[in-house]
């Protein structure tokens, strides 16, 4: 994508788990128990997953994105990210990254650059068109890598 190398995880919103996982919760840890390892075993990865939020106020809006404290350049792509969102798509967002609360199983383990985006609120009517809406998720994914794109190599080096 963009000349950059990428790999998904998933296509679709399925889990990856094995058949011997029978619970739902085997079957969530297994999902990302793999995508944990696939991550870990691509060269130099770079972890970026898109999510999209919910809340029970439905004026909820805007994208945010969450950084691991496992990487010091997972601060600064989700840096560089919600700041190209804000200023390509969302002009009205005042949100800024956050931590990752200490229950995100893969930015708790991932030790590469690794961020969640969570591209705007399911919940607010107004907002779920937009993420609907194919012509915006193509802003939205090319806003994303314009965002990765800007980053200088040395912030993934380790």
């Amino acid at each position: 994508f963009m000349g950059v190398q990428t790999v998904l995880t998933r296509e679709d919103d399925r889990s990856l788990h094995g058949e011997s996982a029978k619970s739902i919760r085997q079957q969530k840890r297994e999902d990302l128990v793999y995508r944990l390892t696939f991550t870990m075993e691509q060269e130099r990865p770079i972890y970026v997953g898109i999510h999209q939020n919910f809340f029970k106020n439905l004026s909820s809006r805007g994208t945010q994105t969450f950084y691991s404290q496992n990487h010091e350049g997972s601060k600064a792509l989700a840096t560089v990210m919600q700041h190209t969102v804000v200023s390509l798509l969302q002009k009205e967002n005042k949100r800024v990254p956050s931590k990752s609360p200490p229950g995100v199983f893969l930015l708790k383990q991932l030790t590469c650059p690794a961020v969640i985006v969570e591209c705007g609120f399911l919940s607010n009517p107004e907002e779920e068109m937009l993420l609907i809406s194919p012509d915006y998720q193509n802003k939205m994914a090319y806003t994303l890598a314009a965002g990765i794109l800007s980053l200088t190599e040395e912030v993934f080096i380790e």
